[in-house]
C-alpha cells in the first residue's frame, strides 16, 4: 500500500535565485526553450513551478525557471510542497514525472540506483 508523499501544499511567490535545481533534470531542446521564452514573455508564467519546501528544490519547471532567469525575472509563482518524512526530492520528481509520463526507464533506473527512491512502488 502506497502512502501519501505530500503532507502540505501552498502557493507562494519566491525569488528565483532561492530555488535549487533537482539533481535529476530533464534535457531541454533549444527550440522548445525559445518557444517557451516567447510564451512567458507574451503571457507570463501560466503554470507555477513545483518546489519541495525542504531546501527549495525544484521538482518541476526547470525549463520555465531557466527562461524566467534569461528574461530577467526575479520572482516566480510556485506551488510549495512539504513532503512526508523520508521522502526525497528525487522521489517527488519520479512520482510527478511517472504521472505525467515524461520519465524514461533509463532515468528511473539512474535515480533508483543512486538510492533516490524510498521504494520502487512509488511509481506504480
Amino acid at each position: 500500500m502506497e502512502t501519501n508523499l505530500i503532507v502540505k501544499r501552498e502557493f507562494k511567490t519566491l525569488p528565483i535565485t532561492s530555488l535549487n535545481s533537482n539533481s535529476v533534470q530533464p534535457e531541454g531542446r533549444e527550440k522548445s526553450i525559445r518557444g517557451l521564452m516567447q510564451s512567458i514573455e507574451a503571457e507570463g508564467l501560466l503554470n507555477p513551478l513545483l518546489v519541495n519546501a525542504n531546501g527549495l528544490i525544484l521538482i518541476d519547471g526547470h525549463r520555465r525557471l531557466y527562461c524566467l532567469s534569461r528574461l530577467g525575472m526575479e520572482f516566480a509563482e510556485c506551488i510549495l510542497i512539504t513532503p512526508a518524512m523520508n521522502v526525497t526530492s528525487e522521489d517527488l520528481f519520479v512520482k510527478y514525472n511517472a504521472f505525467t509520463k515524461t520519465l524514461t526507464k533509463k532515468n528511473y533506473y539512474n535515480i533508483y540506483s543512486k538510492g533516490g527512491l524510498v521504494s520502487p512502488v512509488i511509481v506504480s
